[in-house]
């Protein structure tokens, strides 16, 4: 499997103000249906993770708790990712984060890339056929 290596590496003043942006985040009521709930998973509890493509990346966290990351815009290399880290988190990273990244080496060079959707899937299996079917929504348009 891929190591993870977590990254939370700011200098003294943007962890003031992320961990301000942070707590008005999660302490946030959840509106809406079911399908706007909030998904979250403990980065440092992440024991492997599987590129499915350079658009969708499956973490598993327990052998009951597996994710299905979207990545906006694609995320050149990730397909190929040995190592990943997330960044700009507080150990935590959920569905409605609007500056959850994940960084990847792309040529010896970090990537950062965008975390679009975060889903709870059952297994790997389920999350391969969720990307499947979204990359080839994807190559008709």
């Amino acid at each position: 499997m891929s190591e993870i290596v977590g990254a939370t590496k700011l200098n003294h003043k943007g962890i003031s103000y992320i961990s301000i942006a942070l707590a008005l985040i999660f302490t946030l009521p959840v509106v809406g249906s079911a399908e706007d709930e909030k998904i979250c998973f403990n980065t440092d509890r992440v024991r492997n993770f599987e590129p499915l493509s350079d658009s969708h990346l499956f973490i598993s966290v327990r052998s009951d708790e597996n994710y299905l990351l979207s990545i906006r815009q694609g995320c050149f290399g990730l397909r190929n990712a040995q190592v990943i880290a997330f960044k700009d988190t507080i150990s935590q990273v959920c569905s409605n984060s609007s500056f959850a990244d994940i960084v990847i080496r792309d040529m010896g060079r970090p990537l950062s890339c965008r975390i679009e959707n975060i889903e709870k899937v059952e297994n790997k299996e389920e999350a391969e056929a969720i990307a499947a079917a979204r990359e080839q929504e994807t190559d008709k348009d």
